[in-house]
Parts: C-alpha cells; structure tokens; sequence
C-alpha cells in the first residue's frame, strides 16, 4: 500500500454504496478536488438492488443536507413524503380483543421534564382516555389530522415538529448518484468483479474486472448487498446470527398505485401486525410501498402472501419476496475491507433501522477515516466496537416490540415472549422498569441510536405492565401534571389549524421547485 491512503474503492452502487460515497465526497470535497484522494464507486449492470428501504428517521436531514441536496429536489426527484413517526397498528392487544388498537412512535420528543406526566400516565392511563403520546407531545394529533410536519414558509430541513422522510429508494439513489459525481467529486465504473487480488497477509489490493480493467485502492467499501463479495468470500468474515431472537425471516413486497387522484398521504409510516408478522405500509406522492415481513416457521409462503393480499384487498401480479439474513458481521471492518449496507448486517425494517445504520456507518467511516495504513487497525477496532454496540441496541429495540406485546392468539406472539429468546440486556432493562420509571440513566452509550424517547413511546404505548404499588411508592404526582397536559391540548389546537394538510404541502413544495 501507499505511505497515505488515497485510493478508496467503493463496490455496489445501491443505496449503501452511494451513501458511504456521499459522505466521503462531502467530508473531503476539498482534498478530492486537491487530486490528494480519490473515491470510486463499482457498480455491477449485473447486480439488482434490493431498493425497499423507503423509511428513515430524522438524522437523515443533515445528510441530505451536508451532500448539497435540496429538500424540494428531494420530494420533486423521489417521490418523497414526510414521515413523523410510526404508527403500530393491533401490535399489543389481540385483534379480536381490541380491534385496531394501536399507538405513536413520534419523532417528536416528549415533553416529560419536571411535569410528573410518565408516573401520572403509569397511575392514571386506564381512567385518561388518552394515548400516551397524545399527553406527551402535539405530534400524535398532528399526524391523526393528516397533517404535514410544516407549512410552505417553513425553512427547508426545518419543521415545526421533528420528522424523516418517505422516499422512492431506487430514486433516491439515482440522485445521490447524480450528485455525488456531479458535485462531490465522486468517481463511477461500471463493471463486474471477476478476482479480488489480495496480499499475502490478506489485504485487499485490487479488483479485476470481466472487461480486464483492474482497479486498485487502499481501502475498500463492501457495500455488494447480503453476498458480502469482499466481507465474505475473500475475507470469510464472521456473521453473527440472530435468528434466535428477531423471528421474522423473509418478506413480500409491492408497489400499490393510487387509484384516487385525491388520495391522501399518511405521514407516518404503518406497521400493522398480523398472526405471524407485521405489514408495512408506507405513503408516497405517487403510490405506497407495502410488504409483509414474516416468519416462515409460523407461516407457509402460500399462507404469506394471502395474508399480503388479504390487507391490500386485492391481488396483485408483482410481489417480491426477499429472504432476510438477520444479524450483522462481527468484524465489520475487517483488515483494508469495511462492510456497509447489507453486507454489514441486517434486521427487519421495523424501525426504519437499514438507511439508519446505512448513514450512520458511512458518517463514521468519514469521520474516522485513517490517514495512513498504519492507523487502519486501530481504528477498525473502534469501529468495530461502535457498530457491534449499534447493531445489539438496535436488536434489542426491535425485539421489544414483541416480547411486551400482549397478543397471545398465535404460537409466533407466543414465542416472542419466551424468555430464551429475549436478549438479557433487555430482560435486565425490562425487570428494572417494572418498578422503576426509565431515565437518561438506563441509556449509556454515546452511540445508542434508541435513547429514552424512544423506548418511552414504546413502552407506554404498548401498556407495559409495571408494579403501579412500587412506582406509586417511589415516585410522586406533581401537581404539575395536569397543567402539562392543559398545555399540551392548547399547543395541539394553535398548531393543528395552521398547519396545511400534508398532501397539500407536498404539491405546494413541487410547484415551488418547478419554478
């Protein structure tokens, strides 16, 4: 290798590929621009890409942002819509208990401090009539009136509350394609690896392409989907399995037209759960994206996709179904490889975490990029060490959805609960918060992507039982309770009749970008 690392090499061109490519571009714009590094993107013509990632969270923005991307080119180019939380439809009772029992993961964050309002809700939420999230936060009404996050004068990437984006993932990738090389200095090859030419002690130094072009580099980004083409046939990375406890593994998938030219557009993203699985359905400007994620030992495929078709109430002739790999590499940045997108690892889209981890990955990786081969091992290991820390938070939050949830109709609601299959970070988290309301305290990594918001939305949202004698013993009902929630119901009546219906904003945001 050179005394310096100049040469990245980026292999695949999905969405992971073209991020970790953005992020680089906008980090070292001027050091590329110096011709003192270079980044390339190998894409294969051959390789499709899985392209169902159209959710994200709020960090997002400032991504978008820091590639030089506007917000109304983003909604004009991918079918963009805003997104400001999930709404988790018949995920805690069972269906023929509490038919369309549901709750709000908001992006917004709760207004809990110095109120009393999360051991008030504990104590009182049988007698509130009212969703935790509509006592914590303007948004849950926001969003029940079908509204958008902001009005047309709003500042682009500002909001009057907290939200993500719905987006086209295969066009969000054209455009970040677009960009990257148009204004971050990102070069592209088209071609097919044929061999990867390694060193004796196993450092990548070359990919040869089926054309014959050979293209060299210092360091490279595996980012050739759930294959792991460097990761895993040249470095026989090793993949920890979670199989054991997210059960889910496979997915259909389809894209639904409008059939109402007046349609409206959810600004959220739906998660309904099903016997053996859930059902995402997400609102685009110019259709949804729905698919069924479930588990194959509860489900045959026949049973799945009339389980998809029973939800969508009609047939239609193009699903896709995608096998999922749960779990993610032990050593993802492994000797000069670093494995990003698919190829680092995978859990189902429950909480928008594969673009999360996509964009969080690639930050890190600019941010930390070593200046010298000398550096890489001991950033790898830092790295390593974050990401492992990312992807079992992110296992954990994901596996709460199940194991509280009170369904008990099917053996797979069943088995979620079983305790062998609860990771114990989360079983210790669980016992504690029986009879302790959680804190900023429970949450010590600085890089936990689910902080106590987060966790706050799910587990009241879902009526986690707790011990209400020990809370009620340990922790007092301020008086100032009922003067949040009197605030919070002036906030939702100012802000729910200014605030446009979010179709409206949309057109409104493309008639301004075609001008």
């Amino acid at each position: 290798m050179n005394n310096k690392i100049k040469r990245i090499v980026i292999l695949g061109g999905g969405t992971a590929g073209w991020l970790a490519a953005s992020h680089l571009g906008a980090h070292y714009k001027k050091t590329i621009q110096a011709g003192q590094l270079s980044v390339t993107v190998v894409e294969s013509p051959d390789v499709p890409n899985v392209g169902v990632g159209e959710g994200t969270v709020p960090i997002i923005r400032d991504s978008i942002r820091s590639f030089g991307i506007s917000e109304t080119e983003l909604i004009s180019k991918c079918d963009t819509s805003f997104k400001q939380g999930i709404k988790f439809v018949e995920w805690t009772h069972n269906p023929s208990q509490k038919p369309g029992n549901f709750y709000h993961h908001l992006f917004e964050t709760p207004h809990v401090a110095q109120s009393g309002i999360n051991a008030h809700w504990l104590l009182n939420n049988q007698s509130m009539n009212k969703h935790y999230a509509q006592c914590v936060s303007i948004q849950h009404d926001v969003c029940e009136a079908g509204l958008g996050p902001k009005d047309l004068s709003t500042p682009e990437f500002q909001g009057i509350v907290n939200y993500a984006y719905h987006l086209d993932a295969g066009k969000f990738t054209e455009l970040l394609s677009h960009n990257a090389q148009r204004n971050l200095g990102v070069q592209y090859i088209s071609g097919h690896v044929d061999t990867v030419n390694l060193t004796d002690d196993g450092n990548i130094t070359s990919l040869l392409l089926t054309d014959g072009n050979t293209i060299a580099g210092d360091l490279f980004v595996d980012c050739s989907g759930f294959q792991g083409r460097l990761i895993n046939d040249e470095l026989q990375g090793t993949f920890v399995d979670k199989s054991d406890v997210l059960l889910c593994d496979s997915a259909l998938a389809v894209q639904v037209p409008y059939t109402d030219p007046n349609h409206d557009i959810k600004s959220y993203t739906i998660a309904h759960a099903q016997q053996a699985g859930w059902v995402w359905d997400i609102g685009l400007t110019s259709r949804r994206g729905v698919g069924f994620v479930y588990s194959s030992a509860h489900l045959s495929e026949d049973e799945a996709y009339q389980t998809l078709f029973n939800y969508l109430g009609t047939q239609p002739e193009m699903v896709r179904k995608i096998p999922m790999r749960t779990g993610y590499q032990s050593q993802p940045w492994l000797k000069n490889c670093v494995a990003m997108g698919l190829a680092q690892g995978f859990v189902e889209p429950l909480e928008a975490t594969g673009l999360l981890v996509f964009d969080m990955s690639a930050k890190l990786l600019a941010t930390k990029l070593p200046v010298t081969p000398n550096e890489v091992a001991i950033v790898a290991s830092k790295f390593n060490n974050q990401m492992t820390a990312i992807w079992e938070d992110i296992v954990d939050f994901i596996k709460l959805h199940y194991c509280i949830s009170k369904r008990d109709d099917t053996a797979f609601w069943l088995d979620n609960r079983a305790p062998e299959t609860i990771p114990q970070s989360l079983r210790e988290r669980l016992q504690l918060w029986r009879t302790h309301i959680p804190t900023h305290f429970d949450f010590e990594r600085t890089l936990e992507l689910f902080k106590l918001e987060n966790y706050l939305y799910v587990l009241n949202g879902m009526d986690f039982c707790v011990d209400k004698e020990a809370i009620a013993s340990r922790y007092m009902q301020t008086e100032g309770a009922p003067q949040h929630l009197a605030m919070i119901e002036q906030a939702v009546r100012q802000v729910t009749s200014a605030l446009p219906k979010h179709r409206a904003l949309l057109e409104s945001i493309k008639q301004r970008g075609r001008h």
